[in-house]
């Protein structure tokens, strides 16, 4: 059984109203950001029967410290080298496909 996904939205200057609403349907909301309290993206599993959201930031400003704030939790994806920032479409590929990966095709294997 395939999980059914929401479609992507942009909630520009909303994100009040955004939480407000995700709280209310029950779902776990992460920021995908570099701070000193993130989990590393390899360390952290997904249920396939919990509900989650992303936030995603600016590529150069990254996601605002108040939105970080009212977020489950912060999850940052390892990088090596110099640069410490991604594409938001590269970052958001990485971040799906490890849920998708440790939820869906994992239960595929179990007997």
């Amino acid at each position: 059984m395939i999980r059914k996904y929401h479609t992507i939205a942009q909630f520009k200057n909303q994100t009040s109203r955004l939480f407000i609403s995700y709280e209310h349907q029950k779902y776990r909301v992460f920021a995908i950001e570099q701070t000193s309290e993130s989990q590393e993206l390899n360390d952290v599993s997904f249920s396939s029967k919990e509900k989650l959201a992303f936030v995603l930031g600016n590529e150069v400003k990254g996601v605002e410290q108040a939105v970080i704030d009212v977020c489950d939790g912060s999850i940052e994806i390892p990088q090596f080298g110099s640069k410490h920032s991604l594409n938001i479409s590269v970052c958001a590929g990485v971040v799906i496909w490890h849920v998708f990966s440790n939820t869906y095709i994992e239960n595929l294997e179990q007997p």
